[in-house]
């Protein structure tokens, strides 16, 4: 499982219902799956194992690229 959690840079507290979407970059298909962030500003990527070639997006946009473990904070 790889868990992103999106924190806002303004006030520093977890981001409610952002779209966060993380492909790994490594599968020959591709592979990318979109969830919500919950209350406390996790998506919780259950068909994911640490990704050695990522992307993660939040919103539509690239915010990350490269290695995504399998716990990964990203400040919006």
């Amino acid at each position: 499982m790889v868990v992103i959690e999106v924190i806002s840079n303004k006030t520093g507290e977890p981001a409610k219902g952002v779209r966060v979407s993380l492909y790994d970059k490594s599968w020959v298909a591709g592979g990318i799956k979109s969830l919500e962030t919950n209350s406390n500003g996790k998506a919780e990527f259950s068909y994911f194992e640490p990704v050695p070639n990522g992307e993660i997006s939040i919103n539509g946009k690239a915010v990350y690229t490269g290695k995504i473990k399998t716990r990964h904070r990203v400040y919006i």
